[in-house]
This record gives structure tokens, C-alpha cells and sequence, in this order.
């Protein structure tokens, strides 16, 4: 429901024209994370509605970022060979953030209202045809504007790209004991 409200609010205010564009982009957005989702048996157990939390509330909040394969063709859109969920998080929602990887769930599940809720940068997941474009997503993740200094990570990280790009990245381990 809050994500509904959210969605209607943020659309409120748009003209015709832009909310059109808007709701275009979204689905092209998805028309190109969702294969790339589908291809990972880490998400293969969701359903079609789990992509409102998973995917719509970040992109609606820009925070899917994307690793395109450059055309040669011109005028063709360059292919879309990767992406990550990341966030920028308040005191709250991180907490809520390592609570979850305690318990060992994933994919962490925010609100919509959580993806941008502070500074504290965290990349919770890479999704890319090979390792070699997780890296490269994940080294250019890293020099983005948006991230602006240290960043906390996911432990499932570790495990997509390679160990000598992580370098001072916080990466978060579940407390034993916990959940």
C-alpha cells in the first residue's frame, strides 16, 4: 500500500506527456533487468510481484546502476550486460540492512521510502553476465558521484567480483548467533 501511495505521489505532480515518458521508462527498464534477473538462480524463486520491492522501487528511485556493452551500430541502444541495487541509507534502514544479512535473507527487502533515506552508501548486489562486467560495474559503482567516499557492501559481493577490486570496501559479515 505505501509503495502505491509513493508511486501516486510521485506521479501527482507530472504532466501527461511526462508521466508517460515516466511509466515508459520504467517499462522499458524492466523489459531489460528482468532477463538478466531471470538468468541468476539467486532470484529465480520470485514472483512477478516481488519486482515492485525488488526492482521498480529502486529504479523509481535511481538506484539501479547499469553496465551497458557499447553498440557499433549507430543509433543502436547499447546492450544491457549488468546491473546493481544499491542505496543510500539512514541510521534505520541500515540497521534494518544488516539485520537482514544476520538472518541470512536475501535479497534485502526496503521500502520505497528506504532506497534514499540517508548517506550511508551500501551496493547490495551485482547482477551481470560474467564476473569480469560484475567487476567492472563494481569498480565504476565505486567512482561514481553518488558514492562520494567509502561504501558498505553486501557479503554476497565478494563472491561476483574480483577479491583485488574490493580494496577498503566495508564489507558486511552476519553476526553469528543472530536471527
Amino acid at each position: 500500500m505505501e509503495n502505491k501511495q509513493s508511486a501516486q505521489s510521485d506521479l501527482a505532480g507530472m504532466t501527461d506527456a511526462r508521466v508517460a515518458r515516466h511509466r515508459e521508462g520504467i517499462r522499458a527498464g524492466l523489459a531489460e533487468i528482468l532477463p538478466l534477473l531471470m538468468l541468476v538462480k539467486r532470484y529465480r524463486h520470485l514472483s512477478l510481484a516481488d519486482m515492485e520491492w525488488l526492482v521498480v522501487s529502486p529504479m523509481l528511485q535511481n538506484r539501479i546502476a547499469l553496465a551497458r556493452l557499447t553498440s557499433e551500430e549507430e543509433g543502436a541502444r547499447p546492450a544491457l550486460r549488468g546491473f546493481a541495487f544499491w542505496a543510500s541509507l539512514d541510521a534505520e534502514a541500515e540497521a534494518k540492512v544488516k539485520e537482514q544479512i544476520a538472518a541470512q535473507v536475501f535479497p534485502i527487502r526496503l521500502r520505497a521510502d528506504e532506497w534514499r533515506s540517508g548517506e550511508r552508501v551500501w551496493l547490495l548486489d551485482v547482477v551481470a553476465e560474467t564476473r569480469e562486467i560484475a567487476t567492472q560495474l563494481f569498480i565504476k559503482f565505486g567512482r561514481s558521484p553518488e558514492v562520494n567516499g567509502p561504501f558498505s557492501s553486501h557479503p554476497i559481493i565478494s563472491k561476483l567480483v574480483d577479491n583485488d577490486v574490493l580494496g577498503d570496501v566495508q564489507i558486511s559479515e552476519p553476526t553469528k548467533g543472530a536471527g
